[in-house]
């Protein structure tokens, strides 16, 4: 009962019909559905919740990183603003914990991975509805722009609803679908469930290409990347990390248009994200704040440069220690090898993929105040913990010792050392 509630919960985040279906306009389904998973699922928190606290770090920089997004208007001591925050990412991260909580066993899983992609499949639909008649469910036109204003020549972009009204977010819900798609298949036991993930892959792969994202050409690569990473070992490994990185930093921001000269839009806005870091390095500038400060009135177009202006090193550290962790235990988990089970290995890698895919492509853009990057973390972990079947593995997996801790701030801080280092290039070479 608690997972097929918070299945609804999901379904209803990513869907939302209170937007618009008529029936259900205006309804506050988002609110009923938390607080009626809270309320059946209390009596587990009571049980489990405190051993899961304990066993997992992804939990305790978690709550870190609210608190750091609430402490970023401390310095001018804005008691709304930080209501606002603590309330805004505060029912995140309950949402997010009860990821871990109720997503225990492979029943419990498949019921929320397959909610998920049922919903972009339902998303899919509504992008091939947009694209063939003009319109898609509830009389919703796609996104026309323009290239750029020297250009007259019009972008049709797929969208939906909510989260998902930015064609670059659907795309990426798009595409971390994929290798999900392709997992199920690969261990789904009934023959309908392998039907439905034989259609869904090209369905939201079709989705992609309607977008018109060009973030999605990101995900793509990072996917790709993700599966090279995972054939190799140690130094190997970084090594592509670093120059997939890299090499995204120096030639996306353009949007593929103009090469290392030209359009330089997003890394100069990396640049003053930058330039608001250094001058609010600890506490940064305020959550929901980067617009406000930014000459042009733009979002960063980069979720890690986003959090270290706006919440400084007090936020930025444990959020990225929350991905760190995320793709560090699934990757250990994955370690395993043949101690795992069969359907195990196949699920993690496909989680995998879609995580490297996704954390990747919000380097362009920003993400961190959605629910979707914590859907994705909170489903690696409860993976992770399921692989996991012994109390070996998950003490060899979940390491708790104050070493681990200090290299992962250590990851941290070296990350914003190597974004100054390569936005500085790129917006020398743009120059």
């Amino acid at each position: 009962m608690p997972t097929f509630l918070l299945a609804i919960y999901t379904a209803l985040i990513l869907i939302r019909p209170m937007d618009w279906w008529g029936p259900m306009l205006e309804w506050q389904l988002v609110t009923v559905a938390a607080i009626a998973t809270l309320l059946v699922a209390f009596p587990r928190i009571l049980e489990e919740g405190g051993g899961i606290w304990n066993r997992l770090p992804e939990l305790k920089v978690g709550v870190a990183w609210v608190l750091g997004a609430t402490a970023s208007f401390l310095p001018i001591f804005w008691l709304g603003g930080m209501n606002r925050v603590f309330q805004d990412m505060g029912k995140i991260y309950v949402y997010f914990f009860l990821i871990f909580l109720l997503v225990r066993s492979n029943k419990d899983y498949r019921i929320l991975i397959w909610t998920i992609l049922l919903c972009t499949v339902w998303m899919a639909i509504h992008a091939i509805l947009q694209h063939h008649r003009g319109y898609g469910f509830a009389n919703q036109p796609p996104l026309m722009r323009t290239r750029s204003w020297e250009s007259d020549e019009v972008i049709v972009q797929a969208k939906a609803f909510g989260i998902f009204e930015d064609p670059n977010d659907l795309c990426l819900m798009f595409i971390i679908s994929v290798p999900l798609f392709y997992a199920e298949f690969q261990t789904a036991t009934q023959p309908l469930l392998k039907g439905l993930a034989l259609i869904g892959m090209p369905l939201v792969g079709y989705g992609v290409w309607l977008t018109n994202s060009r973030g999605g050409y990101l995900g793509v690569f990072a996917m790709v990347a993700a599966y090279f990473v995972s054939r190799t070992k140690g130094y190997k490994r970084w090594f592509l990390i670093g120059f997939s990185v890299l090499f995204l930093t120096l030639f996306a921001p353009s949007r593929f248009s103009a090469g290392l000269v030209g359009q330089q839009d997003r890394s100069i806005l990396w640049g003053d994200g930058m330039a608001m870091f250094k001058a609010n390095p600890f506490f940064g500038i305020g959550f929901y704040q980067f617009s406000y400060f930014q000459v042009e009135h733009k979002v960063a177009h980069n979720t890690y440069v986003e959090v270290l202006a706006e919440t400084g090193m007090i936020g930025y550290i444990p959020f990225f220690l929350m991905v760190y962790f995320g793709v560090v235990h699934l990757r250990r988990a994955m370690d395993f090898g043949p101690l795992l089970r069969q359907e195990d290995r196949l699920q993690m890698a496909g989680m995998f993929s879609a995580a490297v895919g996704y954390f990747t492509s919000i380097y362009f853009l920003s993400r961190e105040k959605i629910h979707v990057p914590y859907i994705l973390l909170g489903l690696m972990g409860a993976l992770t913990i399921r692989a996991c079947y012994t109390p070996e593995m998950l003490n060899m997996v979940f390491v708790q010792s104050a070493k681990e801790y200090r290299r992962a701030v250590y990851w941290a801080l070296g990350s914003v050392g190597f974004m100054w280092i390569t936005i500085r290039i790129v917006n020398s070479l743009g120059q």
